[in-house]
This record gives C-alpha cells, structure tokens and sequence, in this order.
C-alpha cells in the first residue's frame, strides 16, 4: 500500500460532481460517485470538554442521502497506529454539514487522519490529517 503524506491543518476536498450514469433496466438510485467527488471534508485539532481532540467536519454536497461510517485513525512519531476511532452509520442528508470528534488520552504528538466511506466500504473522502498534541 503506497501513503501519500500531506502536510498542514484544514485540507479541503470538495471536487465538482460530474455526470452519473445508470444502465437502463438497473436501479433508480444514481451510484455514489468516486471518492473526492460531491464531498467536503476539513479537519481541525480541538479541545473537547478540555482534552485535545481531532475534529471533522464533513458536507454532503449530493442531492441524494447517504449512510456513512467517519473514522479517524491516529499516528504516533514512528508512524505507527495507536488507536482508531469511529462514528458508524450516520444518515447523511442532502446538503447537510456534520461535525465528528474524536479524543485519545495519552500524552504524546499524534497526526489523525480522518476519512468517510460508505457502509458498503467505499471511500467518500480523502483522508484529512490534522496534527494533535496530549499532555
């Protein structure tokens, strides 16, 4: 598996939606488009009732709704994952903007990198690292 590292805080993703098809006599529901597309996501670090924490904040920018698993998955210095947080099954209406959270409580310096997939496991965002210190 290849990383791809980006570096600073707020990275956001939202490309332009382009044209879906559906194959005549297939169902009514347009596809989810691929990942990146008709999605924005930007993260940020937080205190969450006083403990640093990583927050995403996602909007579905698709006229249709969508049930959707956030996770946020966190690095320590040696690029190693310490811990994974997420927030399963959340129905996401058309235009509407959601904030997650997540908190890991022992000290260290953490890059957590968040993403969205769809509950069949499709890739809705890029992942958004966002860097976060625990005292």
């Amino acid at each position: 598996m290849r990383r791809i590292r980006v570096l600073g805080v707020g990275l956001l993703v939202a490309l332009s939606l382009i044209a879906l098809q559906v194959a005549p006599g297939s169902s009514s529901k347009a596809p989810l488009p691929a990942v990146g597309l008709a999605f924005g996501l930007s993260c940020s670090p937080v205190l969450l009732f006083g403990f640093p924490s990583a927050q995403a904040n996602l909007t579905n920018h698709l006229s249709q709704g969508v049930a959707i698993d956030v996770f946020f998955v966190w690095y320590d210095s040696a690029d190693q994952v310490v811990a994974v947080g997420a927030r399963l099954g959340v129905d996401f209406a058309p235009g509407q903007t959601l904030n997650f959270y997540n908190t890991f409580l022992t000290p260290g310096a953490y890059i957590v990198k968040a993403f969205a997939q769809d509950q069949s496991g499709n890739a809705l965002t890029f992942s958004c690292p966002v860097n976060v210190f625990v005292e």
